[in-house]
Protein backbone atom coordinates (compact mmCIF):
# COMPACT_ATOMS: atom_id res chain seq x y z
CA UNK A 1 0.00 0.00 0.00
CA UNK A 2 1.50 3.54 -0.74
CA UNK A 3 1.75 6.31 2.39
CA UNK A 4 -0.76 8.46 1.17
CA UNK A 5 -3.47 5.35 0.85
CA UNK A 6 -2.43 4.50 4.52
CA UNK A 7 -3.18 7.53 5.78
CA UNK A 8 -6.85 7.73 4.09
CA UNK A 9 -7.14 4.50 5.17
CA UNK A 10 -6.70 5.29 9.11
CA UNK A 11 -9.67 7.54 9.04
CA UNK A 12 -7.36 10.97 8.43
CA UNK A 13 -9.02 13.42 6.16
CA UNK A 14 -7.95 14.50 3.05
CA UNK A 15 -6.28 17.99 4.12
CA UNK A 16 -3.65 15.69 6.53
CA UNK A 17 -2.81 13.53 3.06
CA UNK A 18 -2.46 17.13 1.18
CA UNK A 19 -0.47 18.16 3.84
CA UNK A 20 1.70 15.08 4.01
CA UNK A 21 2.05 15.25 0.67
CA UNK A 22 3.33 18.67 0.02
CA UNK A 23 5.60 18.05 3.45
CA UNK A 24 6.72 14.88 1.87
CA UNK A 25 7.15 15.83 -2.16
CA UNK A 26 10.72 16.99 -1.86
CA UNK A 27 11.88 14.52 -0.10
CA UNK A 28 10.43 11.75 -2.23
CA UNK A 29 11.42 13.46 -5.40
CA UNK A 30 15.44 13.75 -3.95
CA UNK A 31 15.29 17.29 -4.16
CA UNK A 32 15.24 19.91 -1.29
CA UNK A 33 14.58 23.89 -1.92
CA UNK A 34 17.35 25.69 -0.52
CA UNK A 35 16.11 28.92 1.26
CA UNK A 36 17.74 32.17 1.77
CA UNK A 37 17.60 34.81 4.01
CA UNK A 38 18.93 38.24 4.52
CA UNK A 39 20.37 38.83 7.73
CA UNK A 40 22.58 41.91 8.61
CA UNK A 41 24.76 42.82 11.21
CA UNK A 42 25.25 45.74 12.55
CA UNK A 43 28.44 46.14 15.25
CA UNK A 44 28.24 49.90 17.08
CA UNK A 45 31.32 51.54 16.73
CA UNK A 46 32.34 51.86 20.16
CA UNK A 47 33.03 48.41 20.48
CA UNK A 48 33.95 47.40 17.37
CA UNK A 49 36.60 50.51 16.39
CA UNK A 50 39.77 51.67 17.66
CA UNK A 51 42.48 54.55 17.50
CA UNK A 52 44.84 52.92 14.83
CA UNK A 53 47.84 54.36 16.63
CA UNK A 54 48.06 55.19 20.43
CA UNK A 55 48.90 59.08 19.48
CA UNK A 56 45.00 59.28 18.03
CA UNK A 57 43.58 57.90 21.19
CA UNK A 58 43.32 61.73 23.09
CA UNK A 59 40.34 62.68 21.35
CA UNK A 60 38.55 59.59 20.83
CA UNK A 61 35.76 59.06 22.92
CA UNK A 62 33.07 55.73 22.91
CA UNK A 63 29.46 56.89 23.24
CA UNK A 64 26.45 54.97 23.71
CA UNK A 65 26.08 55.74 19.74
CA UNK A 66 29.75 55.56 18.12
CA UNK A 67 33.14 56.41 18.71
CA UNK A 68 33.73 60.12 18.78
CA UNK A 69 36.43 62.31 18.04
CA UNK A 70 35.99 65.24 20.04
CA UNK A 71 38.89 67.30 19.25
CA UNK A 72 40.15 69.35 16.11
CA UNK A 73 42.42 67.22 14.61
CA UNK A 74 41.60 63.84 12.32
CA UNK A 75 42.13 60.36 13.66
CA UNK A 76 42.61 57.21 12.16
CA UNK A 77 40.32 53.97 13.50
CA UNK A 78 40.68 50.59 13.22
CA UNK A 79 37.23 48.39 13.24
CA UNK A 80 36.93 44.50 12.97
CA UNK A 81 33.72 43.41 10.61
CA UNK A 82 32.28 40.03 11.89
CA UNK A 83 31.55 37.55 9.23
CA UNK A 84 33.09 34.37 8.28
CA UNK A 85 34.41 32.62 4.85
CA UNK A 86 31.83 32.27 2.66
CA UNK A 87 31.84 28.67 2.67
CA UNK A 88 30.41 29.14 6.11
CA UNK A 89 27.91 30.60 4.13
CA UNK A 90 28.46 34.35 6.07
CA UNK A 91 30.24 36.48 3.02
CA UNK A 92 28.64 39.88 2.66
CA UNK A 93 26.89 41.26 -0.16
CA UNK A 94 27.37 44.38 1.89
CA UNK A 95 29.75 46.23 4.17
CA UNK A 96 29.05 49.49 5.49
CA UNK A 97 30.36 52.27 7.79
CA UNK A 98 27.71 54.49 9.36
CA UNK A 99 29.07 58.07 9.84
CA UNK A 100 27.82 61.21 11.34
CA UNK A 101 29.10 65.14 11.20
CA UNK A 102 28.80 67.16 14.77
CA UNK A 103 30.20 70.15 13.30
CA UNK A 104 28.16 73.08 11.89
CA UNK A 105 30.47 72.59 8.49
CA UNK A 106 30.72 69.98 6.10
CA UNK A 107 33.43 67.26 6.49
CA UNK A 108 34.87 64.35 4.94
CA UNK A 109 35.28 60.54 6.17
CA UNK A 110 37.51 58.31 4.28
CA UNK A 111 37.84 54.91 4.82
CA UNK A 112 39.31 51.77 3.45
CA UNK A 113 38.36 48.30 3.41
CA UNK A 114 40.81 45.81 3.79
CA UNK A 115 39.89 42.33 2.55
CA UNK A 116 41.02 38.90 1.92
CA UNK A 117 39.05 37.26 -0.52
CA UNK A 118 39.89 33.97 -3.32
CA UNK A 119 38.31 33.91 -6.35
CA UNK A 120 36.78 31.00 -7.46
CA UNK A 121 38.72 28.18 -8.89
CA UNK A 122 42.02 30.20 -7.42
CA UNK A 123 43.93 28.30 -4.69
CA UNK A 124 45.41 32.12 -3.30
CA UNK A 125 44.41 34.91 -1.11
CA UNK A 126 44.61 38.05 -2.25
CA UNK A 127 44.06 41.39 0.05
CA UNK A 128 42.30 44.39 -1.64
CA UNK A 129 42.08 47.88 -0.25
CA UNK A 130 39.06 50.14 -1.85
CA UNK A 131 38.97 53.56 -0.45
CA UNK A 132 35.63 55.48 -0.44
CA UNK A 133 34.56 58.75 1.02
CA UNK A 134 31.72 60.74 2.03
CA UNK A 135 30.81 64.18 2.05
CA UNK A 136 29.11 65.09 5.19
CA UNK A 137 26.59 67.87 5.55
CA UNK A 138 26.36 69.96 8.63
CA UNK A 139 25.21 67.96 11.41
CA UNK A 140 24.29 65.50 8.94
CA UNK A 141 25.32 61.61 8.38
CA UNK A 142 25.76 59.15 5.97
CA UNK A 143 27.32 56.13 4.79
CA UNK A 144 29.98 54.48 3.21
CA UNK A 145 29.80 50.95 1.60
CA UNK A 146 31.26 48.46 -0.81
CA UNK A 147 29.73 45.31 -2.80
CA UNK A 148 31.84 42.36 -4.05
CA UNK A 149 32.23 44.31 -7.50
CA UNK A 150 34.39 46.50 -5.45
CA UNK A 151 36.97 44.05 -5.33
CA UNK A 152 37.39 42.99 -8.52
CA UNK A 153 35.88 45.84 -10.80
CA UNK A 154 33.75 43.00 -12.09
CA UNK A 155 30.24 41.63 -11.67
CA UNK A 156 30.27 38.27 -9.97
CA UNK A 157 32.84 39.20 -7.52
CA UNK A 158 33.49 37.36 -4.43
CA UNK A 159 31.38 37.75 -1.51
CA UNK A 160 32.80 39.97 0.74
CA UNK A 161 34.94 38.08 4.14
CA UNK A 162 37.64 38.57 6.25
CA UNK A 163 37.13 42.19 6.27
CA UNK A 164 37.71 45.67 8.10
CA UNK A 165 38.02 49.03 7.63
CA UNK A 166 40.38 51.94 8.76
CA UNK A 167 38.84 55.90 8.60
CA UNK A 168 39.81 59.22 8.62
CA UNK A 169 38.41 60.69 11.32
CA UNK A 170 37.60 64.65 11.35
CA UNK A 171 37.46 66.25 14.50
CA UNK A 172 34.21 66.46 15.42
CA UNK A 173 32.77 63.69 13.59
CA UNK A 174 31.55 60.06 14.78
CA UNK A 175 32.05 56.59 13.18
CA UNK A 176 28.48 55.26 14.71
CA UNK A 177 28.07 51.34 13.57
CA UNK A 178 29.70 48.91 10.49
CA UNK A 179 26.80 47.27 9.01
CA UNK A 180 27.62 43.60 7.44
CA UNK A 181 24.43 42.33 4.94
CA UNK A 182 24.89 38.55 3.63
CA UNK A 183 22.72 35.40 3.31
CA UNK A 184 22.03 32.84 5.27
CA UNK A 185 20.87 29.45 4.14
CA UNK A 186 18.20 29.01 6.33
CA UNK A 187 17.16 25.14 5.05
CA UNK A 188 14.11 24.19 3.43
Amino acid sequence: MKPFQNIMQSGQSASMACAFALAAAPLLSGTALAVDKARYDYQGAAASCEAALPMYEANLRSRPLGLSNSGTATSFVTCNIMGSDPTGQRGAYQVQVNVANNNTTSKQVACTLVVVYRMSGETVDKTAYRTKTATLASNGGGFISWVPTDLTGTSGGPEISKSGVTCTLPGKTTLQYTGNYYREDVGT
